[in-house]
């Protein structure tokens, strides 16, 4: 059974702190693997080809799934693009039956809009577009929503960089403070002088995902929906999900602005913070404890110095 073969691989998870971050983050990569195999199996398993006689659609996964950056027991993120209503009508209910393993599931059509989450106007989100991997159905379904993203940032662009650009805020003022106010209450994140992170989903406390982490993803994000305008499909196909593989990708371009040595502490102060925030998943899910404390300061080197190279042009020498 599917449920029970990816339990297997989830009991076998390691807990973070028994590996240094930088072994930590190519672990993650082999355990994502995993997973993504036994979801592939599970979906060509369940196709009915009595129905659909070829898939003319494709299932992908988004965020944490696609970087190969998913930790202990967050939930698999699916992304379904259609070319027709009737497409994968089993393969939907079976998803649909697995609430606690698959969350969130969007399902397009190939002429939605590749921007808008759900395609909800005020949730413009390039990043799962840009970031889904391949996973099952057509490859020709998959390269042509590609295409259309491309188009979709074009004629989006201003809206595009006005909205990545007040998020670039947004998140580095958490990066500063380690806090935020959602709905008029204040959510405290980490706690630099107490040296301590808090998590509870459930409440929108992320512990480091919502400062470094995000920040750092949001400036890809930006640099990669500008560069989009004049890139092509087969730089879109190309381009790595997978975050550490992303900036080394994108370090060869002209107008890539870090040097070497910005670029290395970036991609280390990454994969530093996304080991804490696991960290922090772990303790709450495994011991009920939404506080872990941490090196402060470690911890307030790495913030000082992701602002110092991320803030003002960032990633684009062009900016």
């Amino acid at each position: 059974m599917f449920e029970e073969r990816l339990e297997t691989i989830v009991r076998g998870y390691e807990n973070p702190d028994f590996r240094e971050h930088k072994e930590y983050y190519d672990y993650l990569r082999g355990y994502n693997l995993q997973i993504q195999k036994e979801l592939q199996n599970f979906l060509i398993k369940n196709h009915d080809r009595i129905l659909n006689e070829e898939p003319k659609g494709f299932i992908g996964i988004v965020g944490s799934d696609s970087r190969l950056e998913k930790g202990e027991k967050s939930p698999i993120e699916l992304l379904i693009i259609k070319t027709n209503q009737e497409l994968f009508p089993r393969l939907c209910y079976e998803i649909n039956k697995r609430s606690r393993i698959f969350s969130g599931t969007e399902i397009k059509n190939i002429k939605d809009n590749m921007l808008f989450y759900k395609n909800e106007k005020d949730k413009l989100h390039p990043s799962r577009m840009i970031d889904v991997g391949f996973i099952y159905g057509d490859y020709q379904v998959f390269t042509k929503s590609k295409e259309n993203l491309i188009e979709d940032i074009k004629r989006y662009n201003k809206k595009i960089r006005k909205t990545l650009k007040e998020r670039d805020r947004y998140f580095r003022k958490i990066l500063i403070e380690g806090k935020n106010k959602f709905k008029d209450k204040e959510i405290i994140h980490y706690d630099t002088a107490k040296g301590i992170a808090y998590y509870d989903e459930e409440k929108n406390v992320l512990s480091f995902k919502a400062g470094p982490l995000r920040y750092i993803q949001n400036k890809l994000i930006r640099y990669l929906s500008k560069k989009l305008v004049k890139e092509d499909i087969g730089f879109l196909l190309n381009l790595p999900s997978n975050t550490n593989d992303r900036i080394y990708f994108l370090s060869c371009s002209k107008d890539f602005n870090l040097s070497q040595q910005e670029t290395e502490e970036i991609i280390d102060s990454y994969k530093y913070f996304l080991k804490e925030y696991h960290r922090s998943q772990r303790n709450l899910h495994d011991y009920n404890q939404n506080e872990t404390s941490f090196n402060i300061n470690e911890v307030k080197n790495r913030l000082r110095g992701i602002k110092r190279i991320l803030e003002g042009k960032g990633l684009d020498s062009t900016h």
